[in-house]
């Protein structure tokens, strides 16, 4: 036989067969509602700059790929304010913007260098060398500068061409020559204050097609339209605050309960009939807010017509009793629906692969596009390959549909033509909606109980039980007692009742909670908690009362510094073996998901997946979860120390990365300049995880001592990593008696 031919025949019996896969992807569409309750504006521009640079050019590219199939999640709160931008309401960005480059006082400049001069290099620097030569221009310590020399740093022509480009590069490179704009985007410079409400007509041009876009898109039957609860909020929280205890049972909840079944019913009910009249279908799925679910909130969503649903891998490992990123069984049953049935009803639950969907939203940003399309689609493969269920495979990817794009080329326009192209030119692999998913499997395996969780760490931490969570929603219990009592007296005018509903309803929504707490940074968390008091404000208001003193008082305070990490919750005696050895071993441990210390989308994959860390009795523990099996990460020539930077300066240097390995950590002691070995302490496992133990006396650490350290990664180049890459994490060492109590970071 011909070498040729058998070289063909030896690949062909190696290439091993794929089944068909189904891929349900969602990209999920939403914004908080940026309303001041007081004076009607639009504190924040999100809204309008996502939409003229993400939410309508999603969906309107999928029209230029026949065959593909996508769902998208709207959230109603998020038309609602198209609707007021359409009103000709404005926001504080737009208003300011449009005032005229000579008028501008050192407050509005200061404005200018805040926000206008901050956009991603992708969208202002790497665009319009004005834009690079105009940040370069700015002292590094300009907030220190006084009102006259603010008002001297740039002239009238360099503050009007600041935010022309600022409001071209949030304005997407397809929309440039159908609205008139591309010869601004190409001279780059010198604009006009007519040029400049040109571009910012542009924006509400673009803003005002969304809602045709996205029924257009329905219509053609290549997009199936879902929505979440009206304003967002967490509905298992809002049925009962006790959800969050099934993941986590420590976790500190406000003094007094609540049950608002009436309000969570509200939230879907009227999100379902605002979906049905705009768009003239009912919604036959909807995406809770953060992937939050639960029994009861199933139950909820089948009683109100709901067909299906979705949440995260992890809420699924959990409610088949696995553990979450660990348990390579879930893998078997991930890929197809699932049916949960509650009070004689059912509904049909989807839940995502986290690590593909992750992959869109933090790691191909970072390859070309061609490796980063091949990744997909090669890990789409895998799963035809090796899926053992009785059907073939359904995998469903969701993230949101917003957040990732700056980090892209071109906006991520250059990625998405090349994956939906791949997605539609692959002939094992076809896009489906999650309706014809239920079509094709009208009885999915029953689940006999849904865990309550979201798709961050399958729990609610973010949202409720820390100091600032629980008095938010001590305050929005005030309010809707308030509101309850209205309703039952006679004479209260019905209209002020229904405004009252709308400012409550918008309370409850998670974005606010998002804020609250350690957990995520924000420039502008200070508007958040004033969006939030002035909503519970204007209830109290509308029902002839005035709002409680504490309303008066910012919830998180002034100048509070911002926590990449969560907090550790109780004692840990952790099993070192270099695994996680059940669920609830290192469930009271702080921990730390690197690039997750703002934005509105938690990071997936690096290096370090996750960094887990608490107490003991007598020994501070840390955890490091790896992106990749160690071996790979040995063979790469990683080495990692823990870094402690006070009350004593040493590196803890782990005895290697190779999988089996278990050993005593290296000390390294800063002193007169220089670092020295200075013998060994404590233990570190390695395998599929890295556990490390330190003994606190060997570092003479006592309880009440501040311990401050991070986590640093030499690779074999030279390059050094920290992690957390800003400020290290910082706690204090507990009390012995502590069991009983509630400690934290600090």
């Amino acid at each position: 036989m011909p070498a040729g031919l058998i070289r063909a025949r030896r690949l062909l019996l190696e290439r091993r067969f794929v089944r068909p896969v189904r891929l349900a992807m969602l990209w999920h569409m939403h914004q908080p509602h940026y309303e001041d309750a007081a004076s009607g504006e639009f504190a924040l521009p999100w809204v309008r700059l996502h939409s003229a640079k993400d939410y309508v050019d999603m969906v309107e590219r999928v029209a230029e790929h026949p065959g593909l199939k996508l769902t998208f999640n709207v959230v109603p709160s998020f038309l609602e304010q198209l609707d007021g931008y359409a009103a000709g309401r404005q926001d504080a960005f737009q208003r300011l913007a449009l005032q005229p480059a000579e008028t501008l006082d050192a407050g509005a400049r200061a404005f200018y260098f805040r926000h206008f001069l901050a956009l991603h290099p992708n969208m202002g620097a790497r665009r319009w060398t004005r834009y690079a030569e105009l940040q370069a221009h700015l002292p590094p310590r300009w907030k220190d500068l006084p009102a006259s020399e603010l008002e001297s740093l740039y002239s009238a022509q360099e503050l009007r061409d600041i935010a022309t480009l600022f409001h071209l590069g949030w304005l997407d490179e397809r929309h440039w020559e159908p609205c008139g704009v591309a010869e601004l985007a190409r001279r780059g410079r010198n604009f006009t204050e007519e040029e400049k409400s040109r571009v910012l007509d542009t924006h509400l041009s673009v803003m005002a097609r969304a809602p045709e876009a996205y029924r257009t898109a329905r219509d053609s039957g290549q997009v199936e339209l879902t929505c979440s609860p009206f304003y967002h909020p967490i509905l298992p929280l809002l049925l009962d605050p006790r959800s969050a205890w099934e993941a986590l049972p420590e976790l500190p909840l406000p003094e007094r309960w609540w049950h608002f079944p009436e309000d969570a019913r509200r939230q879907v009910r009227d999100a379902l009939s605002d979906m049905e009249r705009r768009f003239g279908v009912r919604p036959a799925g909807m995406w809770p807010s953060e992937g939050s679910v639960s029994q009861a909130t199933a139950a909820l969503l089948a009683e109100e017509g709901v067909r299906w649903t979705a949440s995260d891998e992890g809420v699924l490992a959990r409610s088949l009793g696995l553990v979450p990123g660990h348990d390579r069984t879930v893998r078997g049953a991930l890929y197809q629906p699932w049916r949960v049935h509650a009070d004689g009803r059912h509904i049909d639950l989807f839940f995502r692969d986290q690590e593909i969907s992750d992959r869109i939203g933090f790691a191909y940003q970072g390859m070309s596009v061609e490796d980063a399309v091949a990744d997909f689609i090669g890990r789409l493969r895998h799963v035809g390959e090796t899926w053992k269920g009785p059907h073939d495979p359904v995998v469903t990817v969701a993230l949101d549909g917003e957040n990732c794009w700056e980090g892209y080329e071109k906006d991520g326009d250059t990625f998405l033509r090349a994956l939906y192209g791949a997605l539609t030119g692959t002939p094992w692999l076809r896009t489906v909606t999650f309706s014809e998913v239920m079509e094709e499997f009208p009885d999915p395996p029953p689940l006999e109980r849904l865990f309550a969780g979201s798709w961050i760490h399958q729990e609610f931490r973010i949202w409720i039980g820390h100091p600032e969570d629980n008095a938010a929603w001590e305050r929005l219990l005030e309010a809707r007692e308030a509101w309850e009592a209205a309703r039952s007296r006679t004479g209260v005018d019905s209209s002020a009742l229904d405004a009252a509903w709308r400012h409550l309803a918008a309370a409850e929504g998670s974005d606010w909670f998002w804020w609250y707490g350690d957990e995520h940074y924000s420039p502008d968390a200070d508007i958040f908690d004033r969006l939030f008091r002035g909503r519970l404000s204007a209830v109290h208001r509308l029902l002839g009362e005035e709002p409680p003193d504490a309303l008066r008082h910012p919830i998180k305070p002034v100048g509070a510094p911002a926590r990449p990490w969560l907090e550790p919750l109780g004692i840990l005696r952790p099993q070192l073996d270099g695994q996680v050895s059940h669920f609830y071993e290192w469930r009271l441990a702080g921990s730390l998901k690197p690039g997750a210390t703002g934005g509105a989308m938690h990071a997936g994959r690096a290096v370090v997946k996750e960094l887990f860390f608490g107490f003991g009795e007598d020994h501070g523990y840390v955890r490091v979860d790896w992106d990749r099996p160690a071996a790979e990460l040995a063979e790469a020539g990683l080495e990692a120390a823990v870094e402690i930077w006070e009350p004593v300066r040493v590196r803890l240097w782990l005895p290697g990365m190779e999988p089996g390995t278990e050993g005593p950590l290296e000390v390294e002691r800063w002193g007169e300049g220089s670092w020295r070995v200075e013998g060994s302490m404590g233990i570190a496992v390695t395998r599929a995880i890295t556990e490390i133990a330190i003994p606190l006396a060997d570092l003479s650490l006592s309880p009440g001592d501040p311990l401050v350290f991070s986590l640093r990664l030499l690779h074999r180049d030279g390059r050094e990593e920290v992690i957390p890459s800003g400020d290290p994490i910082r706690l204090t060492i507990p009390e012995a008696h502590f069991e009983d109590t509630q400690w934290s970071a600090q």
